[in-house]
């Protein structure tokens, strides 16, 4: 599979192996390129999270920091000293045909160690999310260091539009990427006597799993057989299980915490609901759909309405209505989404079509490397 005599060696960094779709990625496009015969650095600056396991051995895994985690200022200061001057002594080092980072600080991070030399290999930065308004001194230095990578991919339009408008990036050097994913085959739905409903992604604040939990009481309240799972874990599991035993739900609503392979949840729900308060993509929705699962989800900020194609593949919720989001709820538990559309939604993130697209920008920039002028 391997098809450019220039790149052989791709070098991806990336914070960790935690539970976000930005991991997720970038473990997917190593494990993916090492089978087609590429050599691949996978650097990463703290070796936890639940990914950890799912990389290749073959991959070559370069760990910038292994001190404590603990979030105190000298823990913090000593992982700062220690990213910076790792990644510089690679930069030194190693010749990689073509590096790759994503996570919006570590973007810039990679950006400045970078530009402290001339390298003979092309930077690209990856940017995963959506800019959100109290983002003010973290947008200057994206306005100053993105614009030194000759690519930055953007993994949805809304992304790759934030970037042109807040970041003011040219928009010939942004490449706008989907999520790759592996598209799981013979799912088999289950038969439900009672509504089932699902959740899925980090417990933290963007998530919005509040809102969830509140249309889920209004959903309890008629129909007391109902359940809700939400997979996941984070910093809000405290606030949402007091919210829970609040509204009386516990024996309702269920939390498993992290789960490495959420298809046998998704195939046994009725539907999938997602909350966000704003996502740059989401793997969770269209994770929901390749099984068979109908979604509703907020018309926030960030890829929701472009993956569900205004409404063609879901139904869109205006955020915080809660009695619109009931209603969703049911119509789709009732007249969901038929199949062959949910197929063809996410027919457009399949993992080879994607990798290739990654590929691609990868010999562009080699070649523009090269050929500055």
């Amino acid at each position: 599979m391997n098809s450019t005599e220039k790149l052989k060696r791709i070098s991806l960094l990336v914070d960790s192996f935690s539970e976000g779709g930005a991991e997720r990625v970038m473990v997917t496009l190593a494990n993916t390129y090492l089978n087609w015969g590429y050599q691949v650095d996978f650097i990463v600056i703290r070796d936890i999270g639940l990914y950890k396991d799912q990389l290749s051995k073959n991959a070559k895994k370069i760990v910038l920091y292994n001190g404590s985690h603990s979030l105190t200022i000298i823990n913090r200061l000593k992982r700062k000293i220690s990213v910076y001057l790792s990644l510089l002594l690679y930069f030194c080092h190693d010749s990689p045909d073509v590096f790759m980072v994503t996570m919006r600080r570590d973007n810039i991070i990679a950006s400045k160690i970078y530009n402290l030399f001339p390298q003979h290999f092309p930077l690209i930065l990856r940017e995963a999310d959506v800019i959100v308004e109290d983002e003010g001194k973290e947008i200057n230095e994206m306005k100053r260091w993105y614009k030194k990578a000759p690519f930055v991919i953007a993994n949805s339009e809304c992304t790759k539009d934030d970037l042109i408008k807040k970041i003011k990036l040219d928009k010939n050097s942004i490449i706008r990427i989907y999520n790759p994913m592996l598209l799981p085959q013979n799912i088999e739905r289950a038969k439900n006597k009672n509504i089932r409903i699902i959740g899925c992604g980090r417990l933290v604040a963007k998530k919005n799993f509040a809102d969830l939990i509140q249309v889920f009481s209004l959903i309890y309240n008629e129909y007391p057989e109902a359940e809700l799972t939400i997979i996941g874990e984070g910093e809000e599991r405290t606030n949402l299980e007091a919210l829970i035993k609040s509204l009386n739900l516990e024996n309702a609503i269920h939390m498993p915490g992290s789960v490495l392979n959420p298809y046998d949840y998704y195939s046994k729900a009725d539907v999938f609901v997602q909350t966000s308060l704003y996502e740059g993509f989401g793997y969770v929705l269209p994770e929901a759909m390749a099984c068979g699962t109908p979604v509703v989800a907020y018309d926030s900020k960030g890829a929701m309405r472009e993956i569900l194609a205004d409404g063609k593949y879901g139904i869109l919720v205006i955020p915080g209505d809660l009695d619109s989001l009931k209603k969703a709820i049911l119509k789709q538990i009732i007249s969901p989404t038929p199949y062959v559309l949910l197929k063809e939604a996410v027919e457009r993130f399949d993992k080879e079509k994607i990798c290739h697209e990654y590929l691609q920008v990868f010999e562009n920039a080699i070649n523009k490397n090269a050929n500055p002028n």
